[in-house]
């Protein structure tokens, strides 16, 4: 009668947690951000005195949205902001993107400017005369909070690096 207990009592404990299901099997993974950034270069190689526009492109989930590079006044927190780290290229415009639209952000309860779905944003450099030929970094961060009429995100950062090959013929 023991033996049979024994075996039974082996049987349950070494085989149950093969069939059991874990109980924090129904805990919910933090889901993904609802934005997803890629940045890219027109031209990789460039020359002394050429131009060439560094693109960043946002994909955004259908119902969440980002605030824009220019929000109503007072709205100051809600911007979203592109900041490029200091390189050797010159700079000649601000970022270029679309207008943004006028949202009902439900989660602040208020008219917000911002951007939904796929947009891009890009700027123009030049290379300067007198710079070297060699490979030159251009890197920065995207700095956004993503909402839907529900919550909104922690603000995020996204840093991202290009390339450049500078030639000098």
């Amino acid at each position: 009668m023991k033996r049979v207990f024994l075996i039974l009592f082996f049987l349950f404990v070494f085989f149950l947690p093969v069939f059991a299901e874990s109980p924090f099997g129904s805990l919910k993974t933090p889901r993904s951000l609802p934005v997803k950034v890629s940045v890219l270069v027109d031209k990789t190689l460039v020359f002394q005195s050429e131009k060439f526009k560094l693109h960043l492109s946002v994909l955004i989930e259908e119902g969440w949205h980002i605030y824009s590079l220019h929000p109503f006044q007072g709205s100051d927190s809600l911007v979203t902001q592109i900041l490029v780290d200091k390189n050797s290229f010159q700079s000649q415009d601000g970022w270029k993107g679309p207008d943004p639209v006028l949202i009902k952000d439900g989660a602040l309860g208020k008219i917000v400017k911002g951007y939904r779905g796929h947009i891009e944003f890009s700027k123009t450099y030049l290379v300067p005369i007198n710079i070297a030929p060699r490979v030159y970094s251009l890197s920065g961060n995207i700095l956004f909070r993503a909402c839907n009429n529900l919550i909104c995100t922690l603000p995020r950062k996204f840093q991202f690096h290009k390339e450049i090959v500078v030639s000098g013929h």
